[in-house]
């Protein structure tokens, strides 16, 4: 089976690692795959950079004047022909057996979609990307414990799997993304299963100061409300759970432990999730 990589870029700080991930596919031992990088860089250092791999992989380069992830993932989406579709990040890096691992899965049996784990570049101790600590088939209710954009692999993407360009990087909202695309194509009564012992790699961006910790929870907790509220229909005491019960049970846990960092994430994770619960409002029904 073919494999599609959609690898949006943005920021010139990532180049050192778009090219790791360039040279990594030139090791992989399984070659059946298309990689369609979308630049939505002002300069040309990306596509320049593309120039010099387009001769040893099946390359296809695409820029995008307007910016945002999920945006850039529909349109690398339109060019994608194979049958098992995949979205890295410009900064992760596949080890060189990871496709033929993945192909070897659906080959093998009936799943339609692989998760795999999230281990650090170099320590390869395990990512919080994933909270699942062994293989198991999983569904909807399983999602954020088993799906990161980097780790999840598709077979099967029809036409009306898209991704919410209200959600992710660049949007109104700026995550979640991941989790509204595979909630989409699990309702296609598609089968999920996690594989604790396949990974990807990826850069540790946990040990952050508390303040942009602070600042990042804010921002991604919107996301998380809006995703919520696009599917409450379909889950609503996880998502009652999700936006207030846990977040305000994290408060008091954390407060009573004098684990005050952790109490303020709570805290902002229950106001940011509320906010963006009541604010999102859907473009197109929900599927």
């Amino acid at each position: 089976m073919k494999f599609s990589l959609v690898l949006p870029t943005y920021g010139e700080d990532k180049l050192e690692y778009l090219e790791n991930f360039l040279e990594g596919l030139l090791v992989q031992t399984y070659s059946n795959f298309e990689l369609i990088v979308v630049d939505q860089n002002e300069t040309d250092a990306v596509a320049k950079l593309c120039k010099r791999y387009d001769s040893k992989i099946n390359l296809s380069y695409l820029h995008s004047e307007v910016k945002g992830l999920s945006l850039c993932r529909n349109l690398g989406l339109r060019h994608a022909s194979g049958e098992i579709i995949a979205f890295p990040d410009d900064d992760c890096l596949y080890p060189n057996d990871l496709l033929m691992q993945i192909n070897k899965k659906f080959q093998e049996t009936n799943f339609d979609l692989i998760s795999v784990n999230c281990l650090e570049y170099n320590s390869k101790k395990k990512l919080t990307f994933i909270s699942l600590n062994e293989t198991k088939e999983f569904g909807i209710a399983d999602i954020f414990k088993a799906v990161s954009s980097i780790s999840v692999f598709f077979k099967g993407v029809k036409d009306h799997h898209r991704f919410d360009e209200q959600l992710g990087l660049g949007g109104e909202y700026f995550s979640s993304e991941e989790f509204d695309f595979t909630l989409s194509f699990l309702r296609d009564n598609k089968r999920a299963i996690y594989i604790d012992d396949i990974f990807v790699l990826h850069p540790d961006n946990e040990d952050i100061e508390k303040r942009t910790l602070l600042k990042k929870v804010k921002r991604n907790s919107i996301g998380h409300g809006a995703f919520l509220r696009k599917h409450f229909g379909l889950m609503p005491l996880a998502v009652i759970s999700h936006v207030w019960i846990r977040p305000f049970a994290g408060i008091i846990v954390y407060f009573c432990t004098f684990k005050f960092t952790k109490m303020k994430v709570s805290y902002f994770s229950l106001i940011s999730r509320t906010r963006g619960f009541f604010n999102y409002r859907r473009n197109e029904p929900v599927r």
